[in-house]
């Protein structure tokens, strides 16, 4: 169940049980205090008024019967004169409620006297009429209880739990990528204004950090350009001199592939700095088979082939829309973990169906390492780089929309996939 839909059903269930107890115990509560306060009451005014009548029959025997719409009275002395009703004749002394005759309810007090019995019967039947109409009232209230609670739960619901609800909607479509985004203004004059205000701070501080990040990537990118530009330059003019010792020109090859490297890192990070990518990042076409040979020529020197076979194929030619430092930044960090962990063994690199493959037979990864080897600072046991490399890789794929996975048994090597999909024309 929607926990948005299971949160007003509860609510409403909760004012319901609660509005029905309560209502029930009310009602309870006032009929047994009313009627035990109204024999209370009955008893004492009846009670005086036989007392009294006792007193002066007491003081003067001819004392005539205090008779009245409401309060009859009767000896058994002079039953012969009044006669007592038979509903009371036969009682013993006491005090009664609700005894019946003549088409109406009286409350009867029977008292012995010294030669004497004395009746007095106080009709009630106006009180209990009363007293049934607020028996129906009450009744009536508690037929109506969960009707009034429905209502006052769906108003509740309108005013805390679908506001709720709805902010809770707004918070899981939030856009990583979308900046600025503030969500109070949605919810003035609602008790959940004071959450959306937290997370309104929440996203600032996000967008502070954020801009602080794409500004450091941006700025230093573009600082690092420069001094790049100088060394690449430098080494063509180096390698253009006919003059150059022989010894020179393989470290001479080194600098120029770790400037082209190093300038494919810059371009890549400046892609990744950029909030939205720009068409001209998916413009240009990128050969496949012709990049990764490329790419293998950097690592050559990094592979013992005394003991480590180096394998690549390309069964087709494979094209990608996008820039190839981003791909041979990719492809690099794959290779270059391979040749790291693979001691003896072989490497290979494939590209078939759209998709470059890069396996080896070296070490493997740990099960436990799994879900942690594309965050950022994360480095194996032994790794020689600072944890970036994967990361970047990820950050690039998730960019473009390609797909990144690895696939890795400890001892027996590991193999990792880069899925181009739809983004890949294969030709041929």
């Amino acid at each position: 169940m929607n926990s948005k839909y299971g949160l007003q059903i509860r609510l409403i269930f909760v004012v319901l049980v609660l509005l029905v107890l309560s209502n029930v115990c009310f009602a309870v509560i006032v009929y047994v205090v009313g009627d035990e306060l109204e024999e209370q009451l009955l008893d004492r005014q009846i009670n005086s008024e036989i007392e009294e009548y006792t007193r002066r029959l007491s003081l003067n025997g001819a004392t005539p019967f205090p008779q009245s719409a409401n309060l009859s009275f009767y000896l058994r002395s002079n039953a012969d004169v009044y006669p007592i009703p038979n509903a009371i004749k036969n009682l013993p002394p006491g005090t009664y409620h609700s005894v019946e005759w003549q088409n109406g309810l009286h409350h009867v007090a029977i008292r012995d006297m010294p030669n004497d019995r004395i009746y007095m019967a106080l009709d009630i039947s106006d009180y209990e009429t009363q007293e049934r109409k607020l028996h129906t009232i009450l009744i009536g209230s508690a037929a109506l209880t969960p009707l009034f609670a429905i209502m006052l739960g769906l108003w509740l619901l309108r005013k805390i739990i679908n506001p709720v609800g709805k902010l809770a909607d707004e918070v899981a479509g939030l856009n990583p990528k979308q900046r600025h985004k503030r969500l109070s203004l949605d919810f003035k004059g609602y008790e959940v204004e004071r959450i959306a205000k937290a997370f309104d701070r929440y996203l600032e501080n996000m967008d502070e950090f954020v801009e602080r990040e794409q500004s450091f990537s941006a700025a230093a990118s573009h600082e690092l350009r420069t001094p790049v530009s100088v060394i690449a330059t430098s080494a063509e003019l180096m390698a253009a001199d006919s003059k150059l010792p022989e010894n020179m020109k393989a470290p001479l090859a080194r600098i120029q592939r770790a400037t082209q490297n190093m300038s494919a890192l810059i371009s890549s990070l400046l892609f990744l700095a950029r909030e939205q990518p720009s068409e001209s990042d998916f413009e240009d076409e990128t050969e496949l088979c012709e990049l990764l040979e490329k790419v293998a020529d950097n690592f050559r020197l990094l592979i013992n082939t005394a003991l480590v076979t180096f394998n690549i194929k390309c069964d087709r030619k494979t094209i990608v829309n996008a820039p190839s430092d981003h791909i041979s930044i990719v492809i690099g960090n794959l290779l270059q973990n391979s040749i790291f962990h693979t001691s003896a063994g072989m490497i290979s690199l494939q590209v078939t169906g759209g998709r470059i493959v890069v396996s080896d037979t070296g070490s493997g990864i740990a099960p436990e390492n799994m879900d942690k080897i594309f965050s950022r600072d994360f480095k194996g046991q032994s790794s020689r780089g600072q944890g970036l490399g994967l990361y970047i890789a990820r950050k690039i794929c998730d960019r473009h929309g390609w797909t990144l996975q690895l696939h890795s048994t400890p001892g027996r090597g590991t193999e990792a996939t880069l899925d181009f999909g739809d983004k890949a024309i294969v030709i041929g």
